[in-house]
């Protein structure tokens, strides 16, 4: 007995035909598809059939899902691209600008990416509204890639508040709400705004910026936003005292009859709220320059005041106090070594200049500047500071220096940085430490190697490599093994050294086992590159 056939006509979304297929009903859709492929030449990858609204699974069988007067059905071609996206969203970044753009496309991507997937969405796309909520559902902070009139779309703005942030949101610099002058002056939305934003105060409306529920829920969240308050505010006892309390550097902006009050100043310095430390130890900025000249004579307001300075700021801020009190005892116990103009420094040589000069030779002002920027820790500074000149030259002190904080190497001499003992435990402890280095160690390889393999900071280490090491295959793998540093160029030609870093990338994967080695060999240099992603 035969089955029945039936007769259908499959056409596109714009109602035209592209084939009519012949099949019997005990058929499933997938071999409809490739019925189509047969006739049309349309992969059955790229094939969405549709009736009505619903979508037909390659497991239906054509008599459970089509009855018997149904004789059309539609069939939506899909792009390559839209395959290989729907199977890894992470395949969008490389898709094309059309396959980006396509909302239905990055909206199924959502889930999966959990929300990362806007990140690789085209512009159009990073413009629509519903969108760009369903991605920040999941990290509110994935509205810095909202794009188009979304950044004055007070709705969207509002919807961004909402929820609880992944991280410190940063409304100034991931939204452009600012351009707009009507929310600049929306009070109900600038109050929420504020709230968690305190910094876009600078902003506000001019206006507004004397309203004093709106500049107390700026400081509050930023206090440093004080400093745009208009010249009411300055002068209010209220909102200047809480900005005051919150950071005493705010002292600076406060009216003069404010700054002049001494309680008012002794309250702002006996709060002491959690610092933000501006530099190791303290602030970096001035307070008592700020100050009238009667209180720079008051030894409770000098000495609570430059409790808060650094100590390597010390000696510049106790050029504010006044004469007489100076030499007051009590101001002597801050400043023990070199007083009164040797800082906290034996030998005024502070610790981030102290690399000696080479014997012969003249530190450069560029030297001296590369070494007023290094990042020493605050044990490594004190160990320098009661060092003198003859000390710090000495192996022992070198190796203690390292011990205590390896990116110390780049405060020592020339010679030092020659040492090979010294350099290796330098990288040991910190790779990014192979900055300092000398030329010749750094084209060492097994000091190169040690550096790279340093957890914290091995990843930095890479570019202070030479390029002569940079194309060493070994070099090379072991960056892309434990950093994932791209190959260079030299090496993408180098089937070994392709065929290494691609068995490397597949380990990584889910499904370590699907590819052996046998079948990466077999793979075209060029496939193995775009597969992996190796340059």
């Amino acid at each position: 007995m035969t089955s029945a056939r039936m007769e259908l006509k499959v056409t596109g979304l714009a109602g035209d035909v592209i084939c009519v297929v012949n099949i019997s009903h005990l058929e499933r859709v997938s071999d409809l598809k490739e019925e189509i492929c047969r006739i049309s030449k349309i992969s059955p990858k790229l094939q969405k059939l549709l009736l009505g609204e619903a979508i037909l699974q390659n497991n239906d069988r054509l008599k459970e899902v089509l009855h018997p007067e149904v004789a059309e059905i539609q069939l939506i071609r899909f792009d390559k691209w839209s395959e290989e996206v729907s199977r890894d969203w992470k395949r969008l970044r490389k898709a094309s600008v059309a396959v980006r753009n396509d909302r239905d496309l990055v909206m199924a991507c959502m889930d999966a990416s959990g929300g990362e997937a806007i990140k690789f969405a085209g512009e159009d796309v990073r413009a629509d509204r519903e969108i760009m909520l369903a991605a920040m559902k999941f990290d509110r902070s994935l509205c810095r890639y909202a794009r188009g009139d979304l950044h004055t779309d007070r709705a969207f703005l509002l919807a961004a508040l909402d929820a609880p942030w992944s991280r410190t949101p940063r409304f100034s610099g991931w939204l452009r709400w600012q351009t707009s002058p009507e929310l600049c002056a929306d009070y109900d939305f600038l109050l929420k705004i504020l709230a968690k934003d305190g910094a876009s105060f600078r902003v506000v409306q001019e206006d507004l910026r004397s309203n004093p529920s709106l500049a107390t829920v700026a400081i509050q969240n930023h206090p440093a936003a004080f400093r745009f308050a208009g010249d009411a505010l300055r002068g209010d006892p209220t909102v200047a005292g809480l900005a005051a309390r919150l950071d005493v550097l705010n002292l600076e902006f406060v009216a003069d009859h404010l700054r002049a009050d001494r309680a008012f100043v002794l309250e702002a310095l006996e709060a002491e709220p959690v610092r933000h430390e501006r530099t190791l130890g303290g602030y970096s900025n001035s307070i008592l320059k700020h100050l009238p000249l009667e209180l720079r004579s008051d030894l409770e307001v000098v000495s609570k005041a430059l409790a808060y300075i650094s100590p390597y700021f010390l000696s510049k801020e106790l050029g504010y106090v006044s004469n007489e009190l100076r030499n007051h005892p009590e101001i002597r116990k801050l400043h023990p070594l070199g007083w009164p103009w040797g800082g906290p420094y034996r030998g005024n040589a502070e610790p981030v200049r102290c690399r000696p000069a080479t014997k012969g030779k003249k530190t450069t002002r560029d030297e001296g500047e590369e070494m007023s920027q290094l990042h020493l820790s605050q044990e490594a500074r004190n160990y320098l500071m009661h060092a003198d000149d003859a000390t710090q030259q000495l192996p022992s002190f070198w190796s203690q220096l390292i011990k205590i904080d390896p990116m110390a190497l780049g405060s020592l001499s020339e010679d030092a940085r020659r040492k090979r003992p010294l350099v290796i435990a330098a990288v040991k402890n910190c790779g990014l430490a192979l900055q300092y280095a000398s030329a010749e160690l750094k084209e060492d390889r097994e000091v190169v190697k040690l550096a790279l393999k340093e957890s914290k900071c091995g990843r930095w280490a890479y570019d202070s490599i030479p390029e002569v090491l940079r194309v060493d295959r070994e070099i090379a793998l072991l960056a892309f093994r434990l950093h994932r540093m791209k190959l260079p160029k030299q090496l993408l030609n180098d089937k070994d050294a392709v065929v290494a870093a691609a068995e490397i990338a597949a380990r990584r994967a889910e499904n370590p086992g699907e590819l052996s080695r046998k079948k990466l060999n077999r793979m075209s240099i060029a496939n193995l590159i775009a597969e992996y992603e190796l340059a």
